[in-house]
């Protein structure tokens, strides 16, 4: 499903960009 697939995509973003900011 290209919607489902759009989703992960946005949620992986999201991971990535949490796990680059400064600790």
């Amino acid at each position: 499903d290209n919607t489902r697939l759009k989703g992960l995509t946005s949620e992986l973003k999201l991971f990535q960009t949490l796990g680059n900011l400064p600790k």
